[in-house]
């Protein structure tokens, strides 16, 4: 699998694209930290399983999709920053 952070990209786009996936992730989390207040506090008289999966498809973006792209962040930011310090 390629690697367009590296193929294509620099390292500003990984630092800038780095910035909206802490952003989402960070939001993703206050969205379960709130759910997770609803549900301990009883919330949803009918559907309450709803809470739990609402819980559990946020976590599912978090591994599933937003996981994945961090990790070639996360490579791409190496990789140009071990390209600048061999120069």
């Amino acid at each position: 699998m390629t690697n367009i952070y590296i193929d294509q990209g620099m390292i500003e786009d990984c630092h800038n694209d780095q910035n909206i996936i802490l952003t989402l992730r960070t939001r993703i989390h206050d969205a379960i930290r709130e759910t997770e207040k609803y549900r301990d506090a009883g919330a949803m008289a009918y559907n309450d399983s709803l809470l739990f999966e609402v819980i559990d498809k946020l976590d599912d973006i978090l591994a599933e999709v937003i996981q994945p792209v961090e990790t070639l962040i996360d490579e791409g930011e190496r990789h140009h920053e071990a390209k600048y310090n061999a120069a």
